[in-house]
């Protein structure tokens, strides 16, 4: 993939993705020569930062909008008059960390979000980093005859572990947030363990704890076994890139090969974040 940058400065991340994008301002109209460079940094890095960036909610989904079709939330409430638009705030006596394990967001869809864009507005003094996880390389990491074993495989993913009216979030939702509703709906499909981004023809590993119920088509205690694997395994440090946030700080993430995962070490400090997703399409 060509990676020269003219028009937007580039900055690596530690870690085998990620990058820092400077001399753009969000606030702008942004050109298509630009535009073009971000597009190219978000397909090379997976995860790019944009600092100091105080822009309005109209621009951030704007700015979102240059990606593809804006993402409606079936869960999350959105902010008044921008349904595109949700709220994770964390106040400083919660102690529910919503988005505290590692995780693809919302795949229990047939077609989960392509990305993300994440502003925060109110940042800890100490901590509150997120992690982000790539699966390509977590993927090029196993050896030929895993990769050879997994091809093909489907896993089966839904909505009830989490947001179900007896999952995870059925009795652990923030006292200070009532954005998530909670309801009989249930979600469910199935991907490909293995997933090939349509854009840069690159696989990487598509499973996460929170979604995945089993392996199609195998035994369930193989496959138990083997999901176990996967999960420790994209868990390794060595596939992960660490974003400490500031004030006014953007990210944002492809969920087709990024995982994140929202560290939880600022206790009884708050934390506000604004966040707009795009469209995705069916993984294979």
């Amino acid at each position: 993939m060509k990676s020269n940058y003219k028009l937007i400065q580039i900055k690596p991340l530690i870690g085998p993705h990620g990058a820092e994008i400077g001399g753009v301002n969000l606030q702008d109209e942004i050109s298509d020569a630009i535009f073009a460079e971000i597009h190219q940094a978000f397909l090379q890095y997976k995860v790019i930062v944009f600092r100091d960036q105080n822009i309005d909610y109209q621009q951030h989904i704007n700015f979102g909008k240059r990606f593809g079709k804006l993402f409606i939330h079936p869960y999350v409430s959105s902010i008044n008059n921008y349904p595109e638009i949700i709220r994770l705030l964390k106040e400083p006596n919660d102690t529910i960390n919503n988005g505290g394990a590692l995780h693809f967001d919302l795949t229990f869809l047939k077609q989960p979000p392509k990305a993300s864009i994440l502003r925060l507005i109110d940042v800890p003094k100490n901590g509150g980093d997120t992690m982000f996880s790539c699966m390509y390389a977590a993927y090029d990491a196993l050896s030929e005859s895993m990769k050879k074993y997994l091809d093909g495989l489907r896993g089966l993913h839904t909505s009830a572990k989490l947001f179900g009216p007896t999952g995870y979030y059925s009795h652990n939702m923030s006292k200070n947030s009532t954005a998530i509703k909670l309801n009989e709906m249930d979600f469910i499909t199935t991907h490909p363990l293995v997933r090939t981004n349509p854009e840069t023809g690159k696989k990487g590993l598509f499973v996460n704890s929170g979604y995945v119920e089993r392996i199609m088509d195998i035994p369930i205690k193989e496959g138990n076994h083997i999901l176990e694997f996967l999960y420790h395994h994209c868990a390794q440090s060595e596939f992960s890139t660490r974003v400490r946030w500031k004030k006014d700080t953007i990210t944002m993430w492809d969920n087709r090969s990024a995982m994140h995962y929202a560290l939880n070490d600022y206790q009884g400090q708050r934390r506000e974040g604004i966040r707009v997703s795009i469209e995705g399409d069916r993984p294979y």
